[in-house]
């Protein structure tokens, strides 16, 4: 299998959202190097098409609504990670929003060591 093929079967495994069992076979019986290349895709397949929401508690209703509504060309995935303080964090591709206190406390000492 070439990159182009490897390419073309994460994309689809990514839009169907679901992994067939035969190509689950096909995929596990590739060659490593081709396996991980077939990830990266698949990740990188993902990442386009949808959004994730983290934040140390469950996200209210009326800002997922918000979320999905910003973001309604892709799939919002709310998520707990229990790390961020205070906060949200938005990953869309590769643009991260840290609305956290975490986020803001490191961005502030960040521009204080620059300024010193």
């Amino acid at each position: 299998m070439n990159k182009i093929d490897i390419k073309k079967l994460a994309r689809l495994t990514a839009q169907s959202k679901k992994v067939d069992k035969k190509v689950a076979d096909f995929i596990l019986k590739m060659p490593r190097r081709d396996l991980a290349l077939y990830l990266s895709y698949l990740k990188n397949s993902l990442n386009k098409t949808t959004v994730y929401v983290t934040s140390n508690i469950a996200v209210p209703t009326a800002l997922k609504k918000t979320l999905i509504k910003e973001f309604s060309d892709k799939e919002v995935l709310f998520g707990i990670d229990k790390s961020i303080k205070d906060g949200i964090k938005v990953v869309n591709n590769d643009t991260v929003i840290d609305l956290s206190m975490n986020g803001y406390l490191d961005k502030t000492i960040g521009s204080l060591k620059q300024e010193l």
